[in-house]
C-alpha cells in the first residue's frame, strides 16, 4: 500500500492526528495482577490498570509486533511494546456516550456483559533488522481502545468470561522518522481481536489473568527528512497476544502471524447534504497544516450541513482516466458544519488519481470534525 505524503497531511488536517515525542524504554514481563473489588463482588478491567500490584500493563510477553511492508526483502521493524496507563478519558473511538473522569463503562457490547473505552499509552521500542540494522527507536504512542466483555456471575470465584478489542486507534504524524504512524486494531475495524478473562479472589482483590489475541496493521509514511525511511511507505498485517497477568487459559494455543495482505483501506469520505435540528452558533480558529494562506482567525460557526462517512471508490469510467492513489485508511465518520472566515482567494495546484491542475477562488465554507454514530 502506497501511502502519498499529501493524503496523510488530508487525514491529519481533518483532526485524525496525535503528535507524539520520544521517551525511555517502558518494557517489562508479565507479572502477578490484584485488582481492586469495585464494590460488586468483582473488578472494572482495564480503566483501574495499573492500581495496586497491577504494575504492569497489557504486553506481548516473547512475540514482537513488526513492520515489513514498504521495506526491502528481508528487512523489518520489529517493536516490543506494552500498553499501559490506562485512564477514563476522553476518546475518540468510543462508539457510545461516556462522562471522562467518571464513567467509561456501558451494559451491553457484542458479547452482552459490557462495554468500556479507555484512553492509554503503547510505550514502543523500535529496532531495525536487514538495511535497517542500527535503526533504533522510543516512542510513546497515545492509543484510544474500546472493549466488550461477556457477562460474568459477581461475587463468586473464580470469574471466566470472553472479552474482545472492539476498537483500537493511535497515531502521531510530523516525526523525524515518521510522516505517519498508525496502529488499528479491533473487530470493528475488520481487525477480529477476541480474548478471556479470569478473575480469582486474592486478599480482598482480584487476582487477574487475561489476553486478547489483536489482529492489527500498522501504517506508515516515511518522513522525508528521515536518514531510515525516506520514501518508504507500507501497510503490514499481523496477529499478536497481548497478556495482562502471569497464566493466560492453558486450554487456549497461541498462534501468531505477519503478512503483508493489506486488508480493504477506506481513504475515501462519502459525504450527505444534512439539515441540522441542533442550532449551533460560535467562533472558532483554524491553525491548519498546510500553514498560510490556509490559517483562519475569528470564523463564525454553524448548523452541520453534511455528513461523511469513510468509503471505497471503484471507478466504472471517467474522463479523464482515473490513475491509482491510495491514500491512509480512515475510521472516523465527520459532520461537517457551515463556517464563515475573512476573506480569503487562494488559488491552488492540486493532483488526485483524476488529473493534475489548479483550483481557483478557494475559500472557506465547512469545517469537518469527527464524529460518532449513535443508535
Amino acid at each position: 500500500m502506497n501511502i502519498p505524503l499529501t493524503s496523510s497531511r488530508v487525514a491529519a488536517i481533518l483532526g485524525c492526528s496525535l503528535v507524539l515525542g520520544v521517551a525511555a524504554p517502558y518494557i517489562s514481563s508479565a507479572t502477578v495482577c490484584v485488582a481492586p473489588d469495585d464494590g460488586a463482588g468483582s473488578a472494572t478491567l482495564p480503566n483501574t490498570i495499573p492500581t495496586g500490584s497491577c504494575t504492569a500493563g497489557y504486553i506481548p510477553p516473547s512475540e514482537v509486533y513488526k513492520i515489513i511492508d514498504g521495506l526491502p526483502t528481508g528487512t523489518t521493524i520489529d517493536i516490543t511494546a506494552e500498553q499501559t496507563d490506562f485512564a477514563c478519558a476522553a476518546s475518540g473511538v468510543c462508539s457510545f456516550a461516556i462522562t471522562p473522569g467518571v464513567d467509561c463503562n456501558d451494559p451491553g457490547g457484542s458479547l452482552g456483559g459490557g462495554e468500556g473505552c479507555a484512553a492509554t499509552v503503547m510505550h514502543m521500542t523500535m529496532t531495525g533488522t536487514g538495511t535497517l540494522t542500527g535503526f533504533s527507536r522510543m516512542i510513546n504512542l497515545a492509543v484510544d481502545v474500546e472493549h466488550h466483555f461477556a457477562p460474568r456471575t459477581p461475587a463468586t470465584s473464580p470469574q471466566s468470561f470472553n472479552t474482545v478489542v472492539f476498537r483500537s486507534l493511535g497515531q502521531m504524524t510530523g516525526d523525524p522518522d515518521f510522516d505517519l504512524l498508525r496502529i488499528v486494531g479491533g473487530s470493528d475495524f475488520g481487525l477480529p481481536s477476541p480474548g478471556h478473562t479470569i478473575l480469582t479472589t486474592d486478599a480482598g482483590g482480584w487476582a487477574v489473568d487475561s489476553f486478547f489475541d489483536l489482529t492489527y496493521r500498522i501504517d506508515f509514511v516515511g518522513a522525508a527528512a528521515s536518514a531510515w525511511l525516506a520514501g518508504r511507505s507500507g501497510s503490514t498485517n499481523g496477529t499478536i497476544r497481548i497478556r495482562l497477568g502471569e497464566v493466560a487459559p492453558p486450554t487456549t494455543t497461541t498462534t501468531t502471524t505477519t503478512t503483508t495482505t493489506t486488508l480493504p483501506v477506506y481513504d475515501h469520505l462519502e459525504c450527505f447534504r444534512a439539515k441540522d435540528a441542533m442550532k449551533l452558533t460560535g467562533v472558532v480558529d483554524l491553525p491548519t497544516l498546510a500553514g498560510t494562506p490556509y490559517d483562519a482567525m475569528g470564523c463564525t460557526i454553524s448548523r452541520a450541513k453534511k455528513y461523511c462517512t469513510p468509503a471505497q471508490k471503484l471507478v466504472v469510467s471517467s474522463t479523464p482516466p482515473a490513475t491509482p492513489m491510495p491514500g491512509p485508511d480512515l475510521t472516523s465518520d465527520y459532520v461537517c458544519y457551515r463556517i464563515k472566515c475573512p476573506r480569503v482567494d487562494i488559488t491552488q495546484g492540486v493532483a488526485d488519481q483524476f488529473g493534475t491542475r489548479d483550483l481557483i477562488k478557494m475559500k472557506q465554507t465547512e469545517l469537518c470534525v469527527p464524529a460518532v454514530r449513535t443508535p
